[in-house]
């Protein structure tokens, strides 16, 4: 699995190479969203003015990729639409401090946090009795009200940790979040809260971050992704009503797969890195990494 990582061998090949072909993404991006398997119509009026793609998009930063480091990998640049960090939804985050009851928390958690953060989530959980559970339930929510979802990064009472998105493409008209799998399948649960879908939830902090903006997801795989299952949809979002959680599976395009990508934007999909060592061979070729 690791050597064929769809991040480096899938995602970053492809959309480098779209990027590097037009910045704009105003020739490549509605191919892509015409490639949605659901919602066609919704996908067909966004690809018929998608906006130009933000300068953030395309720009280099240094990124820390644990896989490519432990190949030897001293420093990697990367377009910052890769591996993007969005802030998790405050209705969530509410959601989870006001229903600790629904959670799972494997082992206590004693070998992932401080002594205070474990002191925190036991009083929040009841293990030191009622009143200790109200006060750091009031205190939780206290601090969620004061810094935000943007400040909610390990926090003790943030159950829900920010999404690092394989690929965030935003325009001045669209928020778009690409899901890219390879051999893997697309996660069915997170650590916390173990029926939220990963699908769902990238595509709800997507609605978050798009600010207004129309937004969408769509999951790109070697093979068919299959789709999350209104089951599914009804207990990823305890926090939303049937209409709000309607209105968002409005905005998942469902599924495409790579082969398909490639052939509509004129990619050649048998010349894509296969593997993890040969993605490096190409990331020295175009001055992505030092080693």
């Amino acid at each position: 699995m690791v050597s064929r990582n769809s991040s480096i061998t899938r995602v970053r090949p492809v959309f480098q190479r779209l990027i590097s072909e037009d910045n704009t993404g105003q020739s490549w991006l509605p191919k892509i969203l015409k490639l949605a398997s659901l919602q066609k119509s919704y996908a067909d009026s966004l690809a018929m003015d998608t906006g130009r793609l933000l300068p953030w998009v395309g720009e280099r930063h240094r990124f820390d990729d644990k896989v490519l480091k432990a190949r030897g990998v001293s420093e990697l640049v990367l377009e910052q639409c890769f591996e993007h960090d969005i802030e998790p939804p405050r209705g969530f985050l509410r959601w989870l401090i006001t229903n600790t009851d629904r959670l799972t928390w494997l082992n206590k958690g004693r070998e992932k946090c401080s002594a205070k953060t474990q002191k925190m989530r036991e009083d929040l959980f009841g293990y030191n009795g009622q009143s200790a559970s109200i006060k750091a339930k009031q205190e939780a929510l206290s601090e969620l009200e004061r810094v935000g979802p943007k400040g909610s990064w390990k926090r003790w009472w943030a159950f829900e940790g920010f999404t690092s998105a394989d690929c965030y493409l935003e325009t001045d008209r669209l928020a778009l979040i690409i899901e890219g799998k390879r051999l893997e399948k697309a996660s069915s649960k997170v650590e916390w809260y173990p029926t939220r879908n990963q699908l769902i939830r990238n595509l709800e902090v997507t609605s978050q971050a798009a600010t207004g903006k129309q937004f969408a997801l769509l999951a790109i795989g070697e093979e068919t992704i299959e789709d999350p299952d209104m089951d599914t949809w009804i207990s990823s979002l305890p926090h939303l009503t049937d209409v709000q959680r309607y209105d968002l599976q409005g905005h998942y395009l469902g599924h495409t797969t790579w082969d398909v990508v490639c052939r509509a934007t004129g990619i050649s999909h048998p010349q894509l890195p296969d593997t993890v060592d040969g993605a490096i061979c190409e990331l020295q070729q175009f001055g992505y990494i030092s080693i």
